[in-house]
C-alpha cells in the first residue's frame, strides 16, 4: 500500500472520528453514575405468577374434561389460589378413565390423586425456567414502556432469576417512573354476573369471584363490587393501539384498537353476551362494566372510569407496550444526584489525564522522538475510542472511564514491545529501516497474544456483566482493538513517512 494512501487513510479516519464525537456532550451518552438519575430494582411476584399458571392449567383441564365428555366434575380453589381440588362423580368406570386421560394436560403441574379426587399444584422447582422467562419478557415490556416514556439510553437487565434492574439516567421523578414501570396493566374482559352488596355475598367460588371497581364519586369512600366469572374471555394481548380520548359524555377514556385476531374474538364475545354486561378489568379493578347493546365487529373498545388526563396517558402507554406476565414488586429505588455524577466525571477525567500525562512523559524521556510518535498515536487512540462509542450509541460509565485509563496502558505497552525489539535489532548491527521492519514483525506475535487474551476477558465481562460493568467491558474491548491499529499501523506509517527517500543511519529511540 502506497505510503501517501496510508497517510490519507489515517487522516480521513481522524476527520470522521472528530465529526462523530462533535459536540461531545451530545454525542456521548453518560451513564447513571455520571449523569445522575433513577436506579430501580424490581422483583417478579412469583406467587402471583404461579397462581396465574395454575389458573391457566385449570381452564385447560376444564376444556379437556368437557372435550372428553367427562361428567360430574367440580373444582375448588384451595390454599388461597395456590392449589385446586378436582372431584369427579363416580358415575362409571368409563367416566373415571376418561377423567384420567383428560388430566394429562396438566403437566408440568403436580397432580396428587386420592380416590375420585385430584389435587393440582404447580411444581415450583421445575418452573424456574418459567420465572426466568417471565423476567426476560418483563424486561422487554418495561423497555417498550420506557421508550414511550421518553428516557434516553435506559439500562434494563435481569439480575438473578427473578429480579430486574432499571436505570434511568437524567430522570428525577421516581414516582412517575414507578407508575409507568410497575403497573402490571393486565387487561381482561370478563362476564359480569351481577352487582355484589358486600365481599361476603354468596358466590360459586369455583367459577365466580367478587372484584372491586373504581370510585364513581371522588367525595365518597364507597367502591362498587362486582360478581364476575373467573373465566377470562379476552386479554390485552390483542391490543395494537391505545390512546387517551373522550366518550359520548365527554369524559376522559382510553380508546383501544385490537389486531385482526382480537377484532374477531371481540366480535364473537359481544355476540355471545348480547344484552349482558362485560366487565373491563385493569390491574385487578373493574374500570367499567357496560351492557353489550350490539355486536362490535370493528375491533374497537373504550375503557371509561374516573380517569385524569395523566392516568389516561399512562394506561395508553402501558397498554401499547403490553402487560407484564406477572406483577413486579419494587425492591429498592435510589435517586442519584447530578452533583455526585459531576464529581465522578471530574475525578475520572482528572485521573485519566494525569495517567496519560505520566505515560507521555515516560515515553518521551525513555524513547525520545519515537516516544513522541507513540504519544501522538495514543492521542489518536483516545479520539477513535470516543468515536466508536458515539457510533455504537454506547453509554459511558465511571468504570468505562477506568477502562479508558487501562486502554492507555495497554496501548503504550505495544509500543514498548516494538521499540525494545527495534533497539535489539539496532544493537545487532542492522540498519535503521531493517531494524524497524524486524522490530514490528518480531513484536507482533507477543502483542497479538496479550491483546487477544485481554479482549476475550472484555467480551466475557460484557456478556455476563450488567450496567457499569458492561460499560467497562465496551471501552476495554474497543480500546484493545483500536490500540492494535494505532500502535502497529499508525506508528509504522509515521516512521515509514519520516524515512521515505532517506538513508537514515540513526534514529532517536
Amino acid at each position: 500500500m502506497n505510503i501517501r494512501f496510508k497517510v490519507m487513510f489515517i487522516f480521513v479516519l481522524f476527520l470522521l472520528a472528530i465529526w462523530s464525537i462533535y459536540p461531545i456532550d451530545k454525542k456521548i451518552n453518560l451513564g447513571l453514575d455520571l449523569r445522575g438519575g433513577i436506579d430501580l430494582i424490581y422483583e417478579v411476584d412469583t406467587d402471583e405468577l404461579f397462581k396465574n399458571m395454575l389458573a391457566i392449567k385449570v381452564d385447560q383441564l376444564k376444556q379437556s374434561l368437557e372435550k372428553n365428555n367427562v361428567v360430574g366434575a367440580t373444582f375448588k380453589s384451595e390454599d388461597n389460589g395456590n392449589a385446586f381440588s378436582i372431584t369427579i362423580a363416580e358415575t362409571s368406570a368409563e367416566n373415571m378413565k376418561r377423567a384420567d386421560v383428560s388430566l394429562e394436560v396438566a403437566a408440568p403441574a403436580i397432580i396428587a390423586k386420592s380416590g375420585n379426587s385430584w389435587r393440582l399444584t404447580i411444581d415450583r422447582e421445575k418452573s424456574k425456567q418459567t420465572v426466568m422467562d417471565a423476567a426476560a419478557k418483563a424486561v422487554e415490556i418495561i423497555r417498550n414502556r420506557i421508550d414511550q416514556f421518553g428516557v434516553k439510553e435506559p439500562l434494563i437487565s435481569t439480575v438473578g432469576e427473578s429480579r430486574i434492574r432499571v436505570q434511568l439516567p437524567g430522570e428525577k421523578d421516581i414516582q412517575k417512573a414507578i407508575d409507568v414501570i410497575g403497573s402490571t396493566a393486565q387487561l381482561q374482559f370478563r362476564h359480569m354476573k351481577r352487582i355484589a352488596t358486600s365481599l361476603n355475598d354468596k358466590i360459586d367460588e369455583a367459577t365466580e369471584e367478587i372484584m372491586p371497581g373504581t370510585k364513581e364519586d371522588p367525595r365518597s369512600d364507597s367502591v362498587p363490587l362486582y360478581v364476575l366469572d373467573k373465566a377470562v374471555l379476552m386479554t390485552g394481548d390483542y391490543v395494537v393501539d391505545a390512546r387517551p380520548s373522550f366518550d359520548e359524555s365527554q369524559r376522559i377514556c382510553v380508546a383501544m384498537e385490537f389486531n385482526s385476531e382480537g377484532a374477531k374474538k371481540f366480535a364473537d364475545i359481544t355476540g355471545k353476551y348480547l344484552h349482558q354486561n362485560i366487565a373491563i378489568v385493569l390491574d385487578g379493578k373493574v374500570q367499567t362494566a357496560p351492557q353489550v347493546q350490539s355486536v362490535i365487529p370493528n375491533g374497537r373498545a373504550q375503557i371509561t372510569g374516573s380517569f385524569s388526563d395523566e392516568i389516561a396517558k399512562k394506561y395508553s402507554i402501558i397498554l401499547r407496550a403490553g402487560s407484564l406476565p406477572a406483577p413486579v414488586r419494587k425492591a429498592s429505588a435510589t435517586l442519584v444526584g447530578p452533583t455526585l455524577g459531576n464529581d465522578s466525571i471530574h475525578k475520572g477525567v482528572v485521573s485519566s489525564l494525569f495517567g496519560a500525562a505520566l505515560v507521555f512523559v515516560f515515553m518521551i524521556i525513555y524513547y525520545k522522538f519515537c516516544g513522541l510518535i507513540a504519544s501522538f498515536a495514543l492521542t489518536l487512540n483516545i479520539i477513535f475510542l470516543f468515536a466508536i462509542m458515539a457510533l455504537l450509541n454506547s453509554t459511558l460509565t465511571l468504570p468505562g472511564i477506568a477502562g479508558i485509563a487501562l486502554t492507555l496502558g495497554v496501548a503504550v505497552d505495544a509500543n514498548v514491545l516494538i521499540y525494545e525489539r527495534i533497539k535489539e535489532e539496532l544493537r545487532a548491527g542492522k540498519t535503521v529501516r531493517a531494524a524497524i521492519e524486524s522490530g514490528f514483525d518480531r513484536a507482533f506475535t507477543a502483542i497479538w497474544d496479550s491483546n487477544l487474551t485481554t479482549l476475550i476477558t472484555g467480551i466475557a465481562l460484557y456478556y455476563y456483566g450488567t450496567g457499569p460493568i458492561k460499560g467497562f467491558a465496551v471501552t476495554l474491548s474497543a480500546g484493545i482493538i483500536i490500540s492494535m491499529f494505532t500502535a502497529i499501523f499508525v506508528v509504522k506509517v509515521i516512521l515509514d513517512l519520516l524515512l521515505a527517500g532517506r538513508k537514515a543511519k540513526t534514529i532517536s529511540i
